[in-house]
């Protein structure tokens, strides 16, 4: 199945975006050297791009090469039909039948794309459940919607082998609960992690140090170990998210125009975008229970949020947590309908350690989604408006 109008599109909305940056960067005075950059020094570096190179002497720089795919690491050599998360994005088609590796962020929102293209999608995750980095009952959720879709999740599921029938099929082999099992498939997509890119880059010849996990460390204010040389994004190993990045990006600039300031990565919110979305900022249920923090949870369904039941969808809820002796908010979390814009919201509100308590005080417009989140803080405090659970 070749769909060109939508991959043209999406092509030419990524060159309007790229070329727009690109514009600002050129009305900014900014100079682009293209080409493979690294360190000769802590103040110099070259860029090689074919028989070209350039020389380049600075006061500062700012490292942000982020993450490569990682594949899982199997005995035989992997066949062709095998890709990883940028193959899948300029393929070009959807196969009939695709098997993923991985039910963590990246292999879900894959798993539900194709799916939406009409593949049949196979997911095979080593842990126990999807989604291992948001509370349970979030990720149970999409788990629900996503069998609902005909998506096949095997969890506990090891991948030992990949390989190419002799009809031509990709088989992939697994362990689940001691059996050995076999998926066939036209093709493979592994999501099974990502690793930063600093190969080539020069870091010894600059002194730039690499932390025990191989991402290049920095200090409060992004500034490595060489302070005039800086580190953003994913290849610091924070977060790994664009936006973190970017907000990196700018305490970083800062630091360098004498100005230094440092990132709150405990209030930056992720979203995973499955359908329906999750969006979630600060501490997980989960996270406070291990800690040994007493938290008061609040969770209001959107079956009972009329804007969500006129959108035909109402699946999912708004859940708020809050230290149960301070009252103060830790963190929210989102699985629904405009899940990625609505966690905005208790973002501020964790970021501004309110408490629930001032955070009802919060007007919300009618009738709109975001009422969820307000219907969840008076959980927190006097009890809800519209739902008894």
């Amino acid at each position: 199945l070749i769909l060109a109008p939508t991959r043209e599109l999406a092509i030419q909305i990524c060159d309007e975006l790229r070329a727009g940056v690109e514009g600002l960067l050129e009305g900014a005075g900014v100079t682009v050297v293209a080409g493979q950059a690294s360190f000769t020094g802590p103040n110099t570096a070259v860029v090689k791009k074919g028989a070209r190179e350039v020389e380049v002497h600075f006061d500062n720089a700012i490292i942000a090469t982020g993450l490569a795919p990682s594949v899982p690491p199997l005995k035989a050599p992997l066949p062709e039909t095998v890709m990883d998360s940028e193959g899948a994005l300029s393929a070009g088609h959807f196969d009939r039948c695709v098997v993923i590796i991985g039910g963590g962020v990246i292999g879900m929102e894959f798993a539900f794309l194709y799916r939406d293209m009409g593949v049949q999608v196979y997911v095979v995750e080593y842990l126990d459940h999807i989604l291992g980095n948001v509370d349970p009952d979030v990720a149970q959720v999409v788990l629900d919607a996503a069998q609902e879709r005909g998506i096949r999740i095997f969890a506990s599921g090891k991948v030992t082998e990949i390989r190419r029938s002799d009809s031509g099929e990709t088989l992939v082999s697994f362990e689940q609960d001691g059996q050995e099992k076999t998926l066939v498939a036209d093709s493979v997509l592994t999501a099974t992690g990502r690793r930063p890119v600093t190969a080539g880059l020069g870091l010894e010849a600059a002194g730039v140090a690499l932390t025990e996990r191989g991402f290049i460390g920095i200090n409060e204010y992004m500034q490595t170990n060489v302070p005039n040389i800086y580190a953003i994004g994913d290849v610091t190993g924070k977060v790994a998210l664009a936006h973190a990045a970017s907000h990196q990006g700018l305490a970083a600039v800062d630091g360098v125009r004498g100005a230094p300031r440092g990132v709150d990565y405990g209030c930056i919110p992720s979203v995973i975008f499955t359908d329906p979305e999750v969006a979630c900022v600060g501490k997980t249920e989960q996270e406070c229970r291990r800690e040994g923090i007493p938290v008061k949870v609040s969770k209001f369904p959107f079956s009972a949020n009329g804007k969500a039941k006129i959108m035909g969808q109402a699946v999912g809820f708004v859940k708020l947590i809050c230290h149960a002796e301070s009252g103060v908010l830790l963190g929210g979390a989102i699985v629904g309908p405009d899940a990625s814009a609505l966690i905005s919201t208790i973002t501020e509100a964790v970021s501004g350690k309110m408490t629930g308590e001032a955070f009802t005080e919060v007007v919300f417009a009618h009738p709109t989604t975001s009422e969820a989140i307000h219907e969840a803080a008076l959980g927190l405090t006097v009890g809800m408006l519209h739902y008894q659970g």
